[in-house]
């Protein structure tokens, strides 16, 4: 990479790292504007048409093990490496060019919700997206920003959006409503049509799904 750029090297990490320390919310301001007009200028994702077609974007927690000194540093729900500190970053990407439109970095046990909706605010900002754009826009999401909150939300700003509800009781509400399973698409998976849907701030199409238990049963 260094030599892409017409150097025979770069400097030693340790200069690096004090490089990076030395920065100050000044210099990290000046270095966001760059890369918004990085991504304005030549990235793939603000010229499209968005009249001539619906436009995906995916939205995405990571966990980013960190050490248990760094700031922001905690011990949140990390599957099976429960041990890991770290921190949490949200990612939305373009699904067709697979091109970052934006990253935001939340403390180790910062709630999704209000991360999820700084980061669709910034964006809105920067890219200039109005409410006829955002019509054009279909967001998907992981389960976990897939409460009550954040739905009426984003639909009562004019986006579309595919997410799970990650409402337990509501779940088994929208089991005892289904009367039939049509034949599933895919092995092992059922999909159904809830009717009516759970109200929301607009109209949405709602669907239920089960999923045989390796010991009997279904969830």
């Amino acid at each position: 990479m260094q030599r892409a750029f017409g150097r025979t090297g770069c400097a030693e990490q340790s200069t690096i790292a004090r490089t990076l320390q030395a920065s100050t919310a000044e210099t990290i301001d000046h270095r966001a504007r760059v890369s918004w007009y990085d991504l304005k200028r030549y990235g793939q994702t603000p010229p499209q048409r968005y009249a001539e077609r619906l436009w995906w974007v995916a939205g995405a927690g990571t966990p980013l093990p960190i050490g248990a000194q760094a700031e922001g540093s905690a011990r949140p729900w990390r599957g099976r490496n429960r041990s890991t500190t770290g921190r949490q970053g949200l990612r939305w990407t373009a699904r067709d060019d697979r091109e970052m439109r934006h990253e935001t970095l939340g403390r180790g046990k910062a709630s999704a919700g209000p991360a999820l909706q700084t980061a669709l605010g910034a964006l809105e900002t920067r890219l200039g997206w109005p409410r006829e754009r955002r019509q054009r826009l279909v967001l998907r999401w992981d389960g976990g920003f897939g409460t009550t909150e954040v739905l009426h939300g984003l639909r009562s700003r004019g986006y579309q959006g595919v997410a799970k509800s990650s409402h337990r009781g509501r779940g088994r509400q929208v089991r005892q409503s289904i009367q039939a399973w049509p034949p599933p698409s895919s092995p092992g998976r059922e999909l159904a049509a809830v009717w009516p849907p759970h109200r929301g701030c607009r109209a949405t199409r709602q669907w239920g799904m089960r999923t045989p238990k390796a010991k009997g049963g279904d969830q």
